[in-house]
């Protein structure tokens, strides 16, 4: 398992996810917790959060789980379903991993909001490189 602070360190705010406002909750083997607190700048011109901030969120949760095994592990595919619009001030992103051999895995995606309505469901399949990335 990953060390937390090595986590933190890579996944911080200096990079795209962090910027837009992207925390990790908490990491456990095989699953991560990450939140997003809802501004109007991630809101669309009709007023809900942008589709895209919500693919980000659901994204950043899967590569934090994923490459917390200590290999460097990229996104081969992914898909998103928008289920409901989000109604509270936060989004709470749930990356929990189905299934893992040495090259590929795949991790579902459950994101709410703090009132607890279920915004989007993701399922990514990663591929895990041979290369260390230096969280283990």
């Amino acid at each position: 398992m990953a060390n937390m602070e090595r986590i933190l360190q890579a996944f911080g705010e200096k990079h795209f996810a962090g910027k837009i406002g992207c925390q990790i909750v908490s990491v456990v083997p095989e699953e991560s917790v990450c939140r997003l607190q809802i501004t109007e700048q991630h809101l669309n011109a009709t007023g809900n959060v942008q589709g895209g901030v919500i693919f980000t969120l659901g994204d950043f949760a899967f590569a934090v789980a994923a490459n917390a095994f200590g290999k460097v592990t990229v996104t081969l595919n992914s898909s998103i379903s928008y289920l409901r619009a989000a109604k509270g001030t936060e989004l709470l992103a749930t990356a929990k991993q189905v299934s893992r051999s040495n090259r590929i895995c795949v991790y579902e995606v459950d994101i709410r909001d703090n009132t607890d309505v279920h915004v989007a469901q993701m399922t990514i399949t990663g591929y895990v490189k041979e290369k260390e990335n230096g969280m283990a």
